[in-house]
């Protein structure tokens, strides 16, 4: 059997989660005794010959996954009985059998609502992620097998009007992320950063949906505190703040290291469909941080902060709110907490099993779409 991986970008391209997942699909694929290929928009537009370049984010985003979705077309036609797994939103409607597993990987209608609650909404946001949501209600209606990686992904799917046919967290190498606390000190005093002080890590994107400004606002406000800030892709950046830093983009082990060094790590994203980084945190046994979405996400929570066992769950979308949890945080302790105890929950053992489940029923054969005259 054969799958063809299919997600707007690869772990060589940009180190993201979503990459992050599709690298660890197509390893556990192999391993189980198939073969796998994958299809990004950089490998979809060479091999069709499109002279063409990403030249915004909405372009990227919207017709990038009509690209990606033309060279899967013709690849479907050239080896007959493959399977398709895609973040939902690429793949389009000429699949309208079984052999499709869809991803939903990103919230796009709830980051569209809470967008424009906050008046961080434009025209142009308003039209990319509303592009890709009109995209993932018709290619997920067409027979495919749908997953949410959460939850709260499965809830929003549900908004859409599309069934989850299962929720399976992501799962990260428990061995792999233990934490590193000796390396600590070098690791501080390599970055200016004297030995006892207050750390923080941040790692994400540049954009509003995940809530840098909020970053920045605490950076200002908590000058006791050291904020390493690591970007997903690479920027050109000097601080102006004494206790902020900025690192540059990782692979995924080295991230072991800057999670080590920290009391807490934070992610004040307006909407997270999983949130592979604070997971990893967590396994290092750093205490999060973290805004009520992704697989922290509790539905009936409308408190502005509380205490959790891996760190503090924050509900207000505001720096103030995220200022008293850290101030809380501060008052019981980074020892008061047990983030590991709440990572060994999403082992990647677990995670494996779950989609072995689903390889085995995408193995079966495909049904027959055509209609009987």
């Amino acid at each position: 059997m054969k799958y063809l991986l299919a997600n707007w970008t690869s772990s060589k391209e940009i180190k993201g989660g979503c990459e992050s997942v599709f690298q660890d699909l197509s390893e556990m694929i192999q391993k189980i005794g198939h073969k796998t290929e994958s299809v990004t928009f950089n490998t979809a537009k060479d091999i069709l010959g499109l002279a063409i370049a990403r030249n915004s984010t909405r372009f990227f985003e919207v017709e990038a996954s009509n690209i990606i979705d033309r060279y899967c077309s013709h690849y479907a036609k050239m080896f007959p009985g493959t399977r398709v797994i895609s973040n939902a939103g690429i793949v389009n409607v000429w699949h309208k059998n079984s052999s499709v597993i869809n991803i939903f990987n990103d919230p796009f209608k709830a980051i569209i609502s809470k967008l424009i609650k906050f008046g961080l909404s434009g025209s142009g946001e308003y039209i990319r992620y509303g592009s890709i949501c009109n995209f993932m209600q018709q290619r997920a209606a067409e027979g495919a097998t749908n997953i949410a990686v959460s939850d709260f992904m499965a809830h929003e799917m549900d908004k859409m009007g599309i069934k989850a046919d299962a929720v399976i967290p992501h799962g990260i190498d428990l061995e792999k992320f233990t934490g590193n606390p000796g390396k600590k000190g070098d690791f501080l005093a390599k970055h200016g950063v004297p030995s006892g002080a207050k750390v923080a890590v941040w790692s994400k994107t540049f954009s509003a949906v995940s809530g840098f400004h909020i970053i920045s606002e605490l950076a200002k406000k908590h000058k006791d505190i050291y904020w390493f800030l690591q970007f997903k892709d690479p920027v050109n950046y000097r601080p102006r703040l004494k206790n902020v830093r900025i690192l540059q983009p990782r692979e995924r082990h080295e991230m072991v290291d800057i999670y080590s060094m920290a009391d807490f790590c934070i992610n004040p994203s307006i909407v997270e469909s999983f949130g592979l980084v604070p997971l990893e945190a967590m396994a290092c046994n750093i205490p999060c941080i973290l805004g009520n979405t992704g697989f922290v996400w509790e539905k009936d929570f409308e408190k502005d902060f509380e205490k959790r066992d891996y760190g503090m769950l924050v509900n207000g979308w505001s720096s103030e709110a995220y200022s008293n949890a850290i101030d809380a945080f501060y008052e019981e302790g980074p020892t008061g907490f047990s983030p590991r105890k709440h990572a060994e929950e999403f082992s990647k053992e677990r995670w494996e099993r779950e989609w072995k489940g689903i390889i085995g029923d995408a193995c079966k054969p495909m049904k027959n779409t055509k209609k009987s005259k």
